[in-house]
């Protein structure tokens, strides 16, 4: 079986350069057709993981926190969290569109929707796959590498597979990603701790759900295993 990653330019996003990987998981012949999961923009074929509807909906970062309804943190599209909060733009990756504001913000305009700010919370991501059935591949933990900085997490941290993920937060994963429809994703999730779960009906949240994640080889030869259950 072939699966190819492939990845367009999204309608709402006419600066984006387009991208194609060719990612062979194994060498047999069990499909007659190619797989191809849809990374971005738009795909079709006949055997396609993730629609182009979906792709679209986890590109647009409002459409997927209006998607995933009350899994999701408290937000709005305007700032009207006391301070210090995040403002954030709608498409943006690795830390990139986000910004923390300790006062006010002088140029709300300047930023699509505001959150906010979780000074201490532990970070997952889930990788969920739909086929008969939706199920979880792998789940990891966000951690810091030593001497990285506070709020550039992305570049700064690395993720360790987690086996201990608590069930609840896995079945939110799963959740989001049936309201979003996405066949393949990775769902970031935080965990608070009790003092900032206080003020919120859960102690968890869904941050975001990505079309593509980035995917280790035991990752993707267990997305090969159920596909070809």
């Amino acid at each position: 079986m072939d699966i190819y990653f492939r990845s367009g330019i999204p309608r709402w996003a006419n600066t984006r350069q387009a991208v194609e990987q060719h990612f062979i998981i194994t060498q047999d012949n069990e499909f007659d057709d190619e797989v191809v999961v849809n990374w971005g923009g738009i795909c079709y074929g006949k055997n396609i993981i993730n629609s182009n509807a979906a792709v679209e909906t986890c590109s647009d970062k409002i459409e997927t926190l209006r998607a995933i309804g009350e899994l999701a943190p408290p937000w709005s599209e305007e700032p009207i969290f006391e301070p210090p909060f995040v403002a954030s733009m709608r498409v943006g990756s690795r830390g990139v569109g986000k910004r923390r504001f300790r006062r006010g913000i002088k140029n709300p305009s300047d930023w699509d929707y505001f959150m906010p700010f979780f000074s201490s919370f532990r970070e997952y991501r889930i990788i969920t796959l739909k086929t008969s059935r939706r199920y979880i591949i792998a789940c990891y933990e966000k951690v810091r590498y030593e001497g990285g900085r506070i709020f550039r997490p992305n570049w700064d941290w690395t993720w360790v597979k987690r086996r201990d993920m608590r069930q609840d937060i896995k079945d939110a994963a799963l959740e989001a990603t049936r309201r979003i429809n996405v066949d393949l994703a990775g769902v970031d999730v935080i965990e608070l701790p009790i003092i900032e779960a206080r003020r919120y009906p859960r102690d968890y949240f869904v941050l975001e759900v990505n079309s593509a994640p980035g995917l280790g080889e035991m990752s993707a030869r267990r997305i090969k295993e159920k596909l070809c259950e």
